[in-house]
């Protein structure tokens, strides 16, 4: 979908001059100032041009009035004029011209429907796996093209498509294409991916059980969908086509150099045996679906999703600060400074502190799903966006405080009958995940250094051999308290870590107590309830009524998958 809209040359220096269906004398800041002077459109106007950095949002002054106007018109704005028709178009609202009509195929009687988009008449046939299936043209190309893309043979496919044929370069612009060409490279021989023997001859992933075979346990996948925060703001911001250009393209190569990296750190070849000839053949044991800008959404090995999705934004938010801070000098790129953030991790991993010491000028967040190899794509498809929604809602928390890093949220689906509704629904009912709530049963989302600080909890309770009874003995103490209450948990969770003997209670005092549930530097909170944590949320409402969360669920969803290698 693209949305189009015709400027002249002026335009592309000071804005949009001509507001939609007016002619004669072009919106400049002498009309501007005098409609400012009418309360009826003086709100929103200064909505709409926001003032630049340094200046009092609250300062109405003709020369703040001015600095915002020449703020705002600039080539951004056409950016915010295409950005929002295509909004406006993605989500067919009924204020952007007439409504769209479906298209109609007309069938024969005789005629049989496509098996793939069972609208068209089939007029091919072609084997997709094991099954024999009539297909459209329109099918059959996009099945011809997936497959060429993939460097598989396309079989009949090629004479029964004749006079159109899969473009030759097409597999040169293929992301397994690209991959090999960075395993190739300088950057990409330093991987231990690529010291695999394998690595330069290993084919794409056939399917997602191939991806699925490098799990453990097997058989489970790991979807990362990731999105940059605010990046639409940021481009609206851009003065210049050149400057647009510089980010555009600083986005794109951050975001691919990021994706490929986190790749060849985390995963290896992996041997599966071929459906034909039952010998073993080595794959890339990912897919990548899009790397497009400031979002990427990748499939991967179920057990090592956290950890690549956690070196991904590692490497995007570090490297695109550098980046931005040399566009500051070439094309004027103005990106206001991050502050510190409280975080709710208060432990020792080297990670953890580093990316809590870090501040990004742009985050990355990002929805980690996994689930078996055998659910509905497009079902794992809506939960994952459901899940970045989610915790760009907890980055832009965040950002009010300042701090521009992204946020996770993840959640580990053993079947599609977990959740029947939605996340939200289902979260609310099972762990209490909502705004009245005052015992939560999850700290989800996490900012990336609190991701990486559960992360590592979660290992050294592995690494310390904690018994899985008695990790779920305790999670089911969490709904034995009643109401609001947390100290029946309390007690038990104390009482299990007196009576497990060292050295997990060792580990339960480092890992849980010292770095989650002791109130960090600043909150301002008289006890702590261990496996209980009394913040973010206001630690006390009208009545002086405490507010608790806690992971513990967390890490028992999640531990079965967390690779105490990566």
């Amino acid at each position: 979908m693209a949305v189009a809209a015709s400027f002249n040359l002026l335009e592309l220096r000071y804005g949009r001059l001509y507001p939609q269906g007016e002619v004669g004398e072009p919106y400049w800041v002498e009309r501007f100032l005098a409609d400012c002077q009418d309360a009826r459109k003086r709100a929103a106007l200064l909505e709409y041009y926001y003032p630049p950095e340094g200046i009092d949002p609250e300062d109405a002054s003709d020369v703040a009035l001015r600095q915002r106007f020449f703020n705002r018109k600039t080539f951004g704005e056409l950016v915010t004029v295409l950005a929002t028709m295509f909004n406006r178009r993605r989500d067919e609202r009924a204020s952007h011209g007439e409504a769209r009509s479906l298209p109609h195929y007309a069938m024969m009687p005789w005629a049989e429907k496509c098996q793939s988009s069972d609208a068209r008449p089939a007029v091919v046939t072609a084997r997709v796996g094991s099954d024999k299936r009539h297909l459209s043209e329109a099918s059959a190309r996009k099945l011809a093209v997936g497959r060429a893309v993939k460097g598989a043979d396309i079989g009949s496919l090629a004479s029964d498509l004749k006079p159109w044929a899969v473009p030759a370069d097409l597999r040169n612009a293929s992301w397994e294409r690209r991959w090999c060409d960075y395993l190739a490279g300088e950057e990409g021989q330093q991987t231990n991916y690529a010291g695999d023997p394998g690595a330069l001859s290993a084919d794409p992933a056939a399917d997602l059980a191939d991806i699925g075979a490098a799990a453990a346990p097997r058989r489970y996948i790991g979807l990362i969908y990731a999105d940059g925060n605010n990046i639409g703001r940021l481009m609206a911001t851009l003065a210049t086509p050149v400057a647009y250009h510089a980010v555009s393209a600083a986005l794109s190569d951050v975001a691919r150099r990021a994706v490929f990296a986190a790749l060849a750190s985390h995963l290896r070849p992996v041997e599966v045996p071929d459906r034909e000839s039952r010998c073993l053949r080595s794959v890339h044991p990912f897919e990548i679906l899009t790397i497009g800008g400031d979002d990427l959404f990748i499939v991967v090995p179920g057990s090592k999703a956290f950890a690549i999705a956690l070196s991904i934004a590692r490497n995007f938010e570090r490297e695109l600060t550098g980046r931005f801070e040399e566009l500051k000098q070439s094309v004027g790129l103005s990106v206001p400074p991050s502050q510190p953030l409280l975080l709710r991790y208060a432990g020792d991993d080297a990670t953890a502190k580093e990316l809590g010491a870090f501040l990004p000028s742009v985050g990355l967040s990002a929805g980690v799903l996994i689930a078996q190899e055998t659910t509905p794509f497009f079902f794992l498809r809506d939960r994952v966006e459901e899940l970045l929604k989610r915790a760009k809602k907890r980055a832009r928390a965040s950002a009010q405080q300042g701090f521009f890093g992204g946020a996770v949220d993840f959640m580990v689906m053993k079947s599609t009958t977990m959740v029947s509704d939605d996340i939200a629904a289902f979260r609310k009912e099972a762990l209490g995940d909502h705004k009245e709530s005052r015992r939560r049963l999850t700290a989800r989302p996490y900012t990336w250094a609190e991701f990486a600080g559960f992360l590592a909890t979660a290992r050294a309770l592995k690494e310390a051999g904690a018994p899985r009874s008695q990790l779920y003995r305790l999670r089911r103490t969490l709904d034995a308290d009643q109401g609001d209450g947390v100290l029946v948990s309390t007690m038990e969770y104390l009482y299990t870590r007196a009576r497990i003997g060292k050295p997990l209670d060792r580990t339960l005092l480092t890992h849980i107590e010292q770095a989650w549930c002791y109130p960090p530097a600043g909150a301002q909170v008289r006890i702590s309830m261990p496996p209980w944590s009394p913040w973010p949320k206001d630690l006390s409402d009208k009545n002086g009524k405490p507010a608790y969360e806690t992971i513990w669920p967390d890490v028992l969803e999640a531990y079965e998958f967390i690779d105490n290698r990566s």
